[in-house]
């Protein structure tokens, strides 16, 4: 590795429920980009390396009024973060930086919906699994969590048991997703 390199190390929170029977994923509109990827944010100094309390600030800082121990747990799901790159990153000028992430899966201590209903979804959306598997446009830490699991997105542990009704999820959470360039809904590129 050159001493150009950069390091980036990111915390993922990965929310899936199934929605009239149908998998769905949350996804998190980032204002800097424009573009859609999951909620997660870089694992800061402060927090000594600390991937679960990184997920826990990303989530509640992202996902408010919703609080990490009351509304959901965070589990992780590989054993160990999972590293990729070089790539370009547009956050560094397009630097070639390698990746740390870890992922973990939201688990709901309350009822979704009731949780849903009390959330801001102006940046948020629910994008059905088959979407996610088929576009190629997907940002890239789904693409990692899809090709690094065994079973692909099917792998990804539930927040639920049980499949929550539509009409119980407020609608803005379904609404198209867009962007600020409208060339591509959901942006492969990471930060």
């Amino acid at each position: 590795m050159t001493s150009n390199m950069r390091h980036s190390e990111i915390a993922y929170i990965v929310m899936c429920i199934r929605i009239q029977g149908t998998p769905h994923f949350l996804l998190n509109r980032h204002k800097k980009w424009g573009d859609w990827s999951l909620v997660g944010g870089h694992v800061e100094a402060f927090e000594h390396g600390s991937w679960a309390k990184a997920a826990a600030r990303e989530a509640q800082e992202e996902l408010p009024p919703l609080q990490h121990g009351r509304d959901f747990l965070l589990v992780p799901i590989f054993s160990r973060p999972l590293e990729w790159g070089p790539e370009p990153s547009r956050s560094a000028q397009n630097r070639p930086t390698t990746y740390r992430a870890q992922f973990f899966a939201m688990e709901f201590l309350v009822d979704p919906a009731s949780a849903l209903s009390r959330m801001h979804s102006e940046h948020l959306r629910f994008v059905p699994q088959s979407f996610l598997e088929r576009d190629l446009h997907v940002a890239a830490p789904v693409r990692m969590l899809c090709t690094r699991l065994g079973g692909g997105l099917t792998s990804v542990p539930l927040a639920c048991p049980d499949s929550v009704d539509r009409t119980r999820i407020p609608m803005q959470f379904f609404d198209p997703l867009a962007s600020e360039t409208q060339a591509h809904p959901v942006s492969r590129e990471l930060h």
